[in-house]
């Protein structure tokens, strides 16, 4: 490292010790039992949310540009039932309630099976080529669009402490407990030795597929620490995805490894106070477009994320807007993917909009998410307008393709087109 990239990174890890630290006087008074008693946990009065890079240097100067906290009064109280009927599985499934608030969300943990997924589904997506890795189950941001509750609705711990506390998904963190000595096992053979040593073997894994890899500042150097174990132990690449500005802080702590990290934000929508009215708690697209193009302008590899955009007006122009936005002549690759219908993800959004004013664009959103045709219209006008700013070996735009509608998508795919789901025929 360059003696400025070491004082910004142990800025880093300073901010985070301070942090843990006023964590830990803050919630030691906290009535916490493992045995059946119902457990009534309030938050802590005096919490500071640790959004952003609080204390680290460089941030964006614009406070316009960072989505505020929620008030103290909107934080969950944690009150765990033990009296609730559970099924087997989920009785011996174990978690751990932390008695710490991040984010505005109380924090819990669950035993650490796996850190790495060798043959995963987003190879599908190109985003790698097999392995992915995640330290958590639940996001500490609230994005109402989320669909990551569908893919887990049958895990026993995560169904246990929905069920033992009577919060849902989007209230809540769960985070892997202890994952860093798991995933060193899984890097290492049994003597030690590193298990993927082939200076050939120069794979992406990507990071992180089930929440934010920089969500906040403990978050961030777990993740941090995660990725120096990777690039220590293989020659594999990684790939991170954030909606943090904190991304910059990561990258100043991997400085030495510019040419095998790849820095993704993801912008799908670019207007401040509307991406704040269905991405809770994140950074502002303002912020998340500083934080690309100082990774841009300072060397480091990045791609574009565009994603999930809304339907629009006029979809040139904001596929025009868009490119410029997050330069995409300078990113390896550009993603983008309208609005993802699973679960309750569409009826959220819809009210996250309204409830913020944006009744034109729930208006919108409601239509095409009732109507298959004008959904497919919103798909398809979207990735042609994409598909004329952005080169077709750069462009891969993710369609979760309709029944019937795959002859045309495979037509697309010489155009950056890739296509999802089960109608998809992969």
């Amino acid at each position: 490292m360059t003696s400025q990239t070491e004082h910004l990174y142990h800025s880093l890890i300073t901010t985070v010790n301070t942090f843990e630290h006023n964590q830990t006087m803050k919630t030691k008074n906290t009535y916490i039992t493992t045995n059946n008693e119902s457990v009534n946990t309030a938050p802590p009065t005096n919490h500071s949310f640790p959004l952003e890079a609080e204390g680290v240097p460089s941030q964006p100067a614009n406070n316009a540009a960072v989505v505020t906290p929620p008030p103290l009064h909107s934080v969950v109280q944690v009150v765990i039932n033990k009296g609730v009927a559970l099924t087997e599985a989920q009785a011996k499934a174990t978690y751990t309630w932390t008695g710490i608030y991040q984010n505005g969300k109380p924090v819990f943990k669950i035993p650490t099976c796996s850190g790495i997924s060798l043959d995963s589904a987003f190879a599908h997506k190109k985003l790698c080529e097999g392995p992915t890795f995640t330290l958590g189950f639940a996001c500490h941001f609230t994005c109402l669009f989320c669909y990551v509750l569908s893919t887990l609705n049958r895990h026993s711990a995560i169904l246990r402490i929905l069920k033992e506390t009577g919060l849902t998904f989007d209230q809540i963190t769960i985070e892997k407990d202890d994952p860093l000595p798991v995933l060193a096992k899984e890097l290492s053979k049994r003597d030690g030795s590193p298990k993927y040593n082939d200076p050939a073997d120069t794979r992406v894994i990507y990071s992180f597929p089930l929440v934010d890899v920089a969500a906040n500042l403990p978050t961030a150097e777990l993740a941090l620490q995660a990725c120096r174990m990777i690039l220590e132990k293989t020659h594999w690449q990684i790939r991170l995805l954030s909606k943090s500005a904190l991304l910059k802080t990561m990258a100043l702590g991997l400085a030495e490894y510019k040419d095998r990290v790849i820095y993704g934000l993801s912008t799908g929508t670019f207007q401040d106070k509307l991406a704040a009215s269905f991405e809770l708690h994140t950074a502002s697209p303002t912020a998340r477009l500083q934080t690309l193009h100082w990774l841009q302008d300072n060397g480091y590899r990045t791609f574009g994320m565009l994603c999930p955009s809304l339907p629009q007006d006029d979809y040139g122009v904001f596929a025009d807007h868009a490119a410029q936005a997050i330069r995409a002549g300078q990113c390896e690759h550009v993603w983008a993917e309208v609005l993802n219908a699973r679960g309750k993800s569409l009826t959220r959004t819809c009210e996250g909009l309204r409830g913020s004013g944006f009744e034109k664009e729930a208006t919108m959103l409601e239509h095409v998410s009732k109507d298959p045709a004008a959904w497919e219209e919103y798909a398809g006008a979207t990735f042609l307008a994409l598909s004329k700013v952005v080169p077709p070996d750069k462009l891969r735009f993710l369609q979760y393709v309709q029944e019937g509608q795959a002859t045309w998508w495979k037509k697309q795919a010489h155009n950056g087109a890739v296509l999802l789901g089960k109608h998809a025929g992969i």
